[in-house]
């Protein structure tokens, strides 16, 4: 997965549709069904699932869930956007009514690795993309308000740690998971990690692992409750950004803010596609942030490279 570059950094805050498609894309290019449509298991590993609909898809790799835009139908597939790249997502149903499926990535081309999927019905729950159920938020006793805040500050230093020292680079998707694991437990018992309850500091914390989770469902929890936090002038502007952001890439949807940078259909450094490129520092000034090309010009000066700001086609 294409993990974007961020930096850390109030009005009108967009309320985010959860797994909807967008107005301004449900247009002439959605097909309006195709054959591939319904529930698949992998035949070889029945961890490995795939939901397509009409205009989107879904895939649950060993629970973890993912999802793309469909933009059109395609010789061969369905052109789809995934990861904020446009790829080719290569589609056959054979005789015997399986399916196989290979997603070809544009950068990364190659033989076409088939990969065979059985029908099933009904669509079992673990390809429902939606919200993971936090707690309710409640006053807490001060000493467990304390041991969450203390749990939370070293597990932010770590998540730094593993970025930060290229030696410790392997270790971060193991960080990331246990992170991941411990603040959704957290979050089934108190909730979000709210700054009026635990202080901006844990807010931040538990924004950034949330950030760097990959897990979708619990990111769709958050992103509300770091814009109730925003909208109480208690909130990081530049956090409900990059979270609505990467929500929306992660969705196969086009980012609002820019603040997503990954590697475009060329292999260059890029901002990931835009809602409306026209508009971007409009909505940035909305929530009190610098404009996108100033914040391109610290990302390049951080990473030493250069950031196209590329359309889609």
């Amino acid at each position: 997965m294409i993990r974007s570059l961020i930096a850390f950094a109030v009005l009108s805050i967009p309320v985010m549709l959860c797994c909807t498609v967008s107005g301004e894309e449900a247009g002439a290019d959605s097909p309006p069904s195709n054959p591939f449509e319904g529930c698949w298991q992998r035949a070889d590993d029945a961890g490995f699932m795939l939901k397509i609909e009409r205009d989107r898809f879904v895939i649950s790799t060993r629970g973890r869930l993912q999802a793309g835009r469909i933009l059109r139908a395609e010789t061969g597939g369905l052109l789809v956007r995934f990861e904020g790249i446009r790829m080719l997502l290569r589609l056959e149903i054979g005789e015997d009514g399986r399916l196989k499926a290979d997603l070809m990535h544009p950068i990364k081309r190659g033989k076409l690795e088939w990969k065979t999927y059985a029908k099933i019905d009904p669509a079992p729950p673990e390809l429902d993309l939606k919200p993971l159920e936090l707690g309710k938020s409640g006053e807490l006793a001060a000493e467990r308000t304390e041991e969450i805040k203390s749990s939370l500050e070293r597990r932010m230093k770590e998540d730094q740690a593993v970025r930060k020292d290229q030696k410790r680079m392997p270790d971060m998707a193991k960080t990331d998971r246990e992170n991941t694991a411990w603040l959704r437990k957290i979050g089934a018992e108190v909730g979000w990690i709210d700054t009026a309850r635990f202080g901006p500091a844990a807010a931040s914390a538990a924004f950034l692992i949330v950030q760097h989770s990959g897990d979708l469902p619990f990111m769709l929890a958050a992103l509300p409750e770091i814009g109730k936090d925003l909208r109480a002038s208690k909130g990081d502007p530049q956090a409900y950004a990059l979270l609505y952001d990467r929500v929306r890439i992660f969705l196969g949807e086009k980012q609002r803010y820019g603040s997503q940078v990954g590697m475009n259909e060329k292999g260059k450094h890029a901002v990931l596609p835009l809602e409306d490129g026209a508009k971007v520092d409009e909505f940035r000034k909305e929530l009190g942030l610098q404009p996108l090309r100033e914040y391109l010009d610290s990302v390049e000066k951080m990473t030493g490279r250069e950031v196209e700001i590329s359309s889609e086609e």
